[in-house]
């Protein structure tokens, strides 16, 4: 009687996991038809976001190119217009880099003391 008992537990218990079981797969196939169709707006969205990071960072490049071109041109106009100036005044030139080298090397100077 014990044995019957016991091999009915057994059964259902076998029985029971088989249902879960099932009802498992019938959702696991569910999930995976869900997520296939996510598959495609992730795919969508990383693509966006590609094109979006891809778009910022020429515009950023672009950017850049135009302000480095203008830092370029300030830069030479200055060179040229300090040349022009040294030219023109090549006393007052050789007076100012005098007192700047006195200037740094007495600074040089008092630093080793």
């Amino acid at each position: 009687m014990a044995s019957a008992t016991l091999n009915d537990a057994i059964e259902k218990t076998h029985d029971t996991a088989a249902n879960a079981v099932a009802e498992i797969q019938s959702h696991s196939k569910d999930l995976q038809s869900d997520l296939s169709g996510y598959k495609d707006e992730i795919v969508s969205a990383v693509g966006n976001a590609y094109d979006s990071s891809k778009k910022g960072a020429q515009k950023a490049m672009d950017g850049a190119g135009r302000a480095y071109g203008v830092a370029r041109d300030y830069t030479v106009d200055g060179v040229k217009s300090a040349a022009r100036a040294a030219r023109s005044h090549p006393v007052t030139t050789i007076a100012i880099a005098a007192g700047i080298g006195l200037l740094v090397g007495s600074v040089l100077m008092w630093r080793r003391r």
